[in-house]
């Protein structure tokens, strides 16, 4: 039975490397090949460790916003406020910034995107329950979407990629760009020049990105807008 051959790994990218490479073609510094031969591959225990300590913070965190909601609920007749539901929001919260945006490995887009949703929701969450006056929609969402598309537009212009991954980033700016705008046309916002900012932000955002990208992503471009 022939052994399963462990490739060398770079400690400082994680990536698996050709056992004949001196030097890690990413990072450049040089590799330690003391790699061997396992009948088994190696079990992962760091992967075990978090996988139980994220279940752990998981039934914690439901163990507290399931006291919360009950005290909430038995005491609601001394103090009429809901205020279980802001524990919820801002736990949900926390683990998305922790768990997805700190700890996981997701590109920066899929961050930057679950971050925009994330906070728009929590704020819009915690104006609801305080009675409405729009503040979350009116100012604070657009706010969050004009940081958010500003991140990916200076992660377009910084940093070559593959051109399906340009059109990714481009298709969320023109996308999330306009949801302020969307808001206020469907009265669910009542202020119009936050979300004319945002909208337009983003126009010029792809309009100079469009300027100044090479032919390749200019085609692409054209191809799929139709231009």
């Amino acid at each position: 039975m022939n052994g399963v051959l462990m490739m060398p790994t770079c400690k400082n990218c994680h990536v698996h490397l050709d056992k004949y490479l001196k030097k890690c073609p990413l990072c450049l510094r040089r590799m330690n090949h003391n790699y061997k031969s396992s009948l088994y591959p190696d079990y992962n225990y760091n992967d075990a460790r978090k996988n139980i300590k994220c279940k752990v913070f998981l039934f914690l965190t439901i163990i507290f916003t399931s006291v919360c909601t009950l005290i909430n609920l038995l005491t609601i007749k001394k103090e009429p406020t809901l205020w279980f539901i802001y524990v919820l929001v801002i736990v949900f919260y926390l683990w998305v910034l922790i768990g997805h945006t700190i700890i996981s490995r997701k590109n920066f887009g899929s961050k930057i995107h679950l971050q925009i949703f994330a906070l728009s929701f929590l704020f819009l969450v915690i104006d609801l329950n305080s009675g409405f006056e729009r503040w979350s929609v009116n100012i604070v969402i657009p706010i969050i979407i004009l940081l958010g598309t500003f991140l990916i537009s200076l992660k377009i212009a910084t940093e070559k990629m593959f051109v399906n991954a340009y059109m990714g980033y481009v298709m969320s700016v023109i996308v999330v760009g306009f949801i302020p705008l969307i808001l206020y046309a469907i009265g669910i916002s009542t202020l119009f020049w936050p979300s004319s900012v945002v909208t337009l932000f983003s126009l010029l955002a792809i309009i100079g990105v469009y300027m100044f990208a090479d032919k390749i992503f200019k085609a692409e471009f054209n191809r799929r807008f139709h231009l």
